[in-house]
């Protein structure tokens, strides 16, 4: 592959990347401020998680049955229209939750198989034997990392400065940059004209496989156990997500740009855990698993006292690492035990569950910030330490350690 090819498709991964942290932080700012409570948060992130769910059995067959660079480009653009749709909205009709709710839902369907898509293609522009390219490819995708990390901070702070609609409208505009570099490199791709889609034997195998995985689970007690574990980041982020806006209101008197910081800081602790964990030794993960199950509890439990904005940056920071450590490490138990023929039905299992998980304590982190702010906090820290005593049990008394 030529370099320009991988450059191109980077450049416009990176884009729709960066343009999507823009996009969450100012829809949850724009919520705030419209939303008649702080549930509106959490229906936000119903509409952005159920789609997976129900875009996950046919999503895998559709993308290869695409020219995936061009299917990324209409992907894009739709996804670019959609974000537009608000700041239009607002010019010709003024503010409306009822067009956001639908710019969300549309926009992330959108997203999720766009992000599947890239991931296809990366796994084709990598099968090139080039040393260089290879290390390329590693050095942009965290100069990507990177990028997602500011993302937040702008969102804030252009809505401070501004109004929400400005970053909105650069966000739209990002997508369809991205979507132009996606569309030049279509010749590099071909699409596979052997793969015809019955959508409805798609979804019969799909649950027929969600069945076989969780007979395999049910009969292996101690597996079961530790692969559920995966199930943990997503709810997590959800609730602390749902719950950044009000805190940031009634914790630390803030605007759209503190909060645009204390978020970046939970990117920049994910991003900390991913560099440890490639230089910590791979063993003892259910030790690693287990302290960070506390660490995380602990730190979640200290974030609703922070007194200052520096300290609660510092505390999300915290949070970004340990749930970085669970985010990795729960994804490696699922490899190690799980025979690979089985683990793309287990992750599939699991990641229905976690995503309707998700969906629960996005509403219930909704309706507590509006009522029980600081109680929310607690009880998210309290079911951490409480899942971690009862891993550090079955790990003593099961010898559950690997």
């Amino acid at each position: 592959m030529k370099k320009k090819l991988i450059y191109y498709f980077l450049i416009a991964a990176f884009l729709g990347q960066f343009s999507e942290g823009i996009f969450n932080i100012v829809c949850i700012l724009l919520l705030t401020e419209l939303g008649s409570s702080y549930i509106s948060i959490g229906y936000m992130f119903v509409l952005i998680m159920l789609p997976s769910v129900f875009i996950q059995p046919i999503s895998g067959p559709l993308i290869d049955s695409k020219n995936k660079a061009k299917f990324s480009a209409i992907l894009a653009f739709i996804r670019g229209i959609f974000i537009a749709l608000i700041p239009i909205w607002k010019l010709l009709f003024g503010s409306s939750i009822l067009i956001i709710y639908i710019s969300i839902l549309i926009s992330y369907i959108m997203y999720h198989l766009l992000s599947s898509t890239n991931d296809s293609m990366m796994a084709e522009l990598t099968t090139e034997k080039n040393q260089k390219i290879t290390k390329m490819i590693a050095a942009m995708q965290g100069a990507l990392q990177v990028g997602l990390l500011s993302s937040a901070l702008i969102a804030g702070g252009l809505t401070q400065k501004f109004n929400a609609y400005i970053p909105l409208t650069i966000s739209a505009i990002l997508y369809f940059i991205s979507s132009i570099l996606f569309f030049s490199i279509k010749k590099a791709f071909t699409k596979n004209t052997i793969i015809h889609i019955n959508y409805r034997n798609i979804t019969k195998k799909y649950f027929y496989e969600l069945k076989e995985a969780t007979t395999f689970l049910t009969e292996k007690k101690n597996v079961l156990l530790i692969t559920a574990l995966v199930i943990i980041p997503l709810p997590y982020f959800s609730s602390i997500n749902t719950l950044l806006s009000p805190a940031n209101i009634h914790f630390f008197n803030g605007n759209g740009f503190t909060m645009g910081l204390i978020d970046s800081f939970a990117g920049i602790g994910s991003l900390i855990a991913t560099i440890a964990v490639v230089r910590i030794k791979n063993s003892k993960i259910m030790v690693w698993m287990i302290s960070s199950l506390f660490l995380l509890g602990i730190s979640t439990l200290i974030f609703p006292y922070s007194s200052y904005i520096i300290v609660a940056c510092i505390v999300y920071m915290i949070m970004g690492i340990f749930i970085g450590f669970i985010k990795i490490y729960s994804r490696d138990l699922v490899y190690k035990f799980i025979p690979q023929n089985m683990v793309g039905r287990i992750f599939s299992l699991w990641t229905s569950l976690s995503l309707l998980c998700a969906s629960f304590t996005s509403i219930l982190n909704g309706y507590m910030a509006s009522h029980y702010l600081r109680d929310a906090y607690i009880a998210l820290g309290i079911v951490l330490v409480t899942v971690g005593f009862f891993y550090s049990y079955k790990l003593i008394k099961e010898q559950l350690n690997v």
